[in-house]
């Protein structure tokens, strides 16, 4: 099991792989060829401007009260904006005293792909701020074409050949995952992404890692229990099963 202590600390700050921007107006988390690219010669003060912008004209792919998500094409090439939106005084006060749920997305984005389990890249995470407060967030990753697990299954309900090799990609997550005490908190099928049969974990909010074994082995469950009864769900005949560590089986 690894300490992530070290990854979560340089991703937060400013170093060869990133920059770290803090002003009056929104604190910023930036992949440095990201920030070159898109905001190192635009006004410090001018980035919540511009990424509101992109928000703005993208696609809506979500529109939620808490969350919003758009694909927008203002950057090259495109990237997927998640906005956790304003919700009130008490929550913007909330957020400010403690870890923002995009600066969680932001930190347990690298703990991922710190383990080499697939996650789209973390680009940028933005928080900003009104008299002091942070009220609103952005977390910008890289565009992963492709359906979400559910979509998929329901869509091409693959042959068997195809199926084994999903399955195994999911068994390896899974391990992968509970060989660092790692749990998702919302393993839903519309947070698994595929494409070309390469699965991506996304919406990665509640991900925790777990220093005890045993709150590990209840949210654990949690997380399996959650995904076998949206897999029973699917439209699919013999759908696979998983056991209670994770291990998958094809029918």
């Amino acid at each position: 099991m690894c300490n992530f202590n070290a990854t979560i600390r340089y991703c937060l700050s400013t170093n060869a792989d990133f920059v770290c921007v803090k002003t009056p107006a929104y604190n910023g988390y930036f992949q440095q060829q990201f920030f070159r690219d898109h905001f190192e010669n635009s006004p410090r003060e001018g980035v919540p401007d511009r990424l509101t912008r992109w928000f703005n004209t993208g696609h809506s792919l979500k529109a939620g009260e808490k969350t919003s998500v758009c694909r927008s094409d203002g950057p090259s090439p495109p990237v997927i904006i998640k906005r956790y939106n304003p919700r009130g005084w008490v929550n913007a006060l909330r957020q400010t005293c403690g870890r923002t749920r995009a600066v969680r997305t932001w930190t347990s984005a690298h703990v991922l792909r710190r383990i080499q389990l697939a996650t789209p890249e973390p680009l940028a995470c933005v928080e900003i701020k009104h008299r002091g407060l942070i009220t609103e967030s952005y977390v910008v990753t890289e565009y992963f074409p492709g359906d979400s697990l559910y979509l998929y299954i329901a869509k091409y309900w693959p042959a068997e050949e195809a199926w084994r090799s999903i399955v195994l990609k999911m068994t390896g997550m899974l391990e992968l995952m509970g060989q660092h005490r790692i749990t998702h908190g919302d393993l839903k099928h519309s947070n698994i992404l595929i494409h070309d049969s390469d699965l991506a974990l996304i919406d990665l909010d509640a991900l925790r890692v777990h220093r005890s074994r045993l709150l590990f082995q209840m949210r654990r469950a949690k997380d399996l229990k959650m995904f076998k009864n949206r897999l029973s769900k699917c439209a699919i005949k013999d759908p696979p099963r998983f056991d209670a560590n994770g291990a998958g089986h094809s029918p």
